[in-house]
Formats: C-alpha cells, structure tokens, sequence
C-alpha cells in the first residue's frame, strides 16, 4: 500500500514522465529595462540575436520586470515587453538553430501572452514561425473576427489567401494566457502541415484530445521543398498598449513545453518518509486492535 501510495506520489510529481527534447527555450533572463534588440540568450539560437524588424524608433521593446505566471508552470529571468506607439505596432525577430520537419513527427510551441490595456482593432498580435522570411507561416495569437471580437486564433503570413482560423475564445486584457500549439509535418513536396493551437491547456504529460483550433493548408518549407523551422517572430498592436510575452518554448513533446515546477528532492524525501511513518504507525494501530482482547 504504501509502495503503490508513493509511485502515485511520483507520477503526480512529474517523475518518469517521458519526454523529447527542449529544442529552443527563451525566458528573457536579461536586464530589466534594457533594450531587447541585440539580446543574445537563452538555448537553441546559437549566437543569433534579436532583432528589429521595422527599425523604427516608435517601437519600445524592452525587458520587463520578472516573469509572468500561470500555474506550476517553470519560468525563469524576465519577460518581454512590446509598448509601441507605431501605426503597424512592434515586431521582433529571431533565428534560431533550424529545427527540421521530419515526415510523422511533430514539433510542440508554447509562450506566455499577456495585455495590460485595450486591444486595437485589426491589429493582431502573436508568435509565428517561418522556414524562411517569404515562406507559409502560421501565426498563434489574438485577432478580431467577422464579429468584432477579439478572440485567439492560427493566422498566417498571407491572410488574403489563407484567412485566420478563430477559435471560440475571446481574449481578455489583463490575464496571462498559455498558448500551446503542434505542427504535424507532412514532408512530400506541396504538401500541408496540422497544424493544432490550444489555449489554457491542461498542465500534464499529454495535450488535451481536442485542439482549439487547427488548419491544414499551410506549406511550412523553403522553396526549395525543405519542411523546418528557421526564426521566431513576435508582433503586436501599437496605441501604446503593454504586450507581455514570456516563456517560449519549442521542444519535441507536450511536456517539453509546459514543464511543471516539482518539489525540491529534500521535500520529496520529507513527504515520503511522513508517508512511511504514517503507514507505518497505522499498522502498528491495526496490529494492537487485532491482538487486545474484546470487551
């Protein structure tokens, strides 16, 4: 019994849970206040650096002040901050270590998105991937749909051809989000990736059945037919507005991407051990009754 209580004890505490590999991880672990083009942490990038897509100076992208939360979720440094006042908002670039498509396997994303005021219309904020700068590429964020809702969505580089895929949730200023999604590869040339967004999933060791959202008719390769991904890209609204992304993560599986943070070895082993004086003074207790002779 206790045996079987402690091995539930380690699956809840994320012990033997199978994983793939953290392939990109950026947890803006540098100065608060300092700008972030130029920036040069975190994991699978190289020695690839942040960068200004616009290049202009209405953009305020600098690193916030700690990290935002959601959950047990790990998080680490700082976070990013985009305040533009720019009529096309902030967009901020990175390359990373290319990550290939490999036919029948799919690539985990997650962040952290949060907005402390008022969403401008018709100007979408998200993270989106690309093989290369001219490329197919999905974007996970928040837009405005046919209804004047804002509301999160898969959109992509080319929206007059490929329109948004909205799902029914609406987007809320001042609450933090995790954003998850999974791209499914599809290596024959033309061919379209799954591509899979949920919002505020479940933290665990498996996704939840049911996406939020998907689309299948993107094409994320090179044009010379090679399914990866390349660079990150980061945008959002202008009107001054505070958008706060934080925690990005690519990995192999769910769980690379939405680690939980676990209980320290030394309170593992004080759990266990209150466990096993527990069961086994209870059993003690069993033993007196069963041995005591009755009234």
């Amino acid at each position: 019994m206790i045996v079987a209580t402690l091995l539930g004890f380690g699956a809840l505490a994320g012990i033997g849970i199978l994983r793939g590999e953290l392939l990109v991880y950026e947890g803006f672990d540098y100065e608060a206040g300092v700008e972030i083009h130029g920036e040069s942490g975190g994991v699978g990038f190289g020695d690839r650096k942040w960068e200004d897509n616009q290049d202009h100076a209405a953009e305020r992208d600098h690193v916030g002040t700690g990290s935002l939360t959601y959950g047990s979720l790990t998080t680490t440094g700082n976070s990013l901050r985009q305040t533009s006042i720019a009529v096309n908002g902030s967009t901020d670039n990175r390359s990373i270590n290319p990550i290939p498509g490999i036919n029948g396997s799919t690539t985990w994303i997650s962040f952290l998105l949060r907005s402390e005021g008022p969403v401008s219309p018709d100007q979408p904020t998200h993270l989106g991937v690309r093989a290369n700068p001219v490329s197919e590429a999905p974007f996970f964020g928040v837009v405005d749909n046919p209804d004047g809702q804002t509301v999160f969505a898969i959109s992509s580089n080319t929206p007059f051809t490929k329109p948004d895929v909205f799902t029914n949730i609406a987007f809320e200023a001042g609450q933090t989000y995790l954003i998850v999604a999974s791209i499914a590869w599809d290596t024959a040339p033309g061919a379209s990736e799954l591509v899979k967004l949920y919002i505020n999933p479940p933290l665990g060791a498996n996704p939840p059945l049911s996406p939020d959202a998907f689309r299948d008719d993107l094409n994320i390769a090179t044009n010379g037919n090679t399914n990866r991904i390349a660079s990150l890209e980061l945008a959002s609204s202008g009107d001054g507005v505070a958008w706060i992304f934080d925690e990005l993560r690519i990995g192999e599986a769910f769980s690379d991407v939405v680690p939980i943070t676990v209980p320290e070895p030394a309170t593992i082993l004080a759990i266990v051990g209150a466990m096993a004086i527990w069961g086994l003074r209870k059993r003690g207790r069993l033993l007196v009754r069963s041995i005591l002779p009755k009234a």
